[in-house]
């Protein structure tokens, strides 16, 4: 699922800042008559009140960090992904209980807890209960961001705390390549070891 306006739920299209964002005039027209005037103005002032509060906080505020193991993730495809960790299957109740975020970041590069670390937005799109106590989730690959700072959580009952980092959204062509990372990382011990070997052999 895509974004979509608050009040009808018709698809809309993402935007970065509250002043990009289009109202329909004949559809709100419609939605006006439909739920009744007070209604309406009530909502549109909220919703309204929301976005000027994203705009001062990043269009992303503060989301749940993942740690997937593989920087994998692209925008606009579906990826299947089975949760096993506490503090992970933690953050998916919150995600999925009534009013909850039905979001979080995967890390990309580097698989670090950071600022600094590049990392993607996730919808989650659906999910079931694994026969081995952990959850599946359909995830869409959202727009990539930029962590700006990092909080650590600590979860009850969970060895692990959770991550959450605040978030400034990315272009594509900016966003560090995994697999560049890995190899740059790959031949940095590759002249380390063979620095060792030199000087062993002196």
């Amino acid at each position: 699922r895509g974004p979509a306006c608050p009040l009808c739920r018709a698809p809309a299209e993402r935007v970065r800042k509250a002043g990009e964002l289009q109202v329909d005039a004949q559809r709100a027209a419609e939605v006006r008559r439909a739920v009744g005037y007070s209604r309406y103005e009530a909502q549109r002032r909220e919703v309204w009140a929301q976005a000027a509060d994203l705009d001062e906080r990043g269009v992303f505020g503060e989301l749940p960090l993942v740690c997937a193991g593989s920087g994998h993730v692209s925008a606009g495809a579906r990826q299947k992904m089975c949760v096993v960790e506490p503090q992970y299957l933690e953050m998916l109740r919150r995600a999925l209980a009534p009013g909850g975020r039905r979001s979080f970041a995967v890390l990309l590069h580097p698989f670090e807890f950071e600022a600094g670390a590049h990392c993607r937005v996730c919808d989650i799109i659906d999910s079931a209960e694994g026969r081995d106590g952990g959850l599946h989730v359909v995830v869409e690959g959202g727009p990539p961001c930029r962590v700006l700072q990092v909080q650590a959580e600590a979860v009850r009952d969970c060895p692990a705390p959770l991550f959450h980092g605040t978030l400034e959204e990315l272009e594509e062509e900016d966003v560090a390549d995994p697999a560049e990372g890995a190899l740059m990382g790959a031949a940095s011990d590759v002249v380390e070891i063979l620095g060792l070997l030199g000087r062993h052999l002196r």
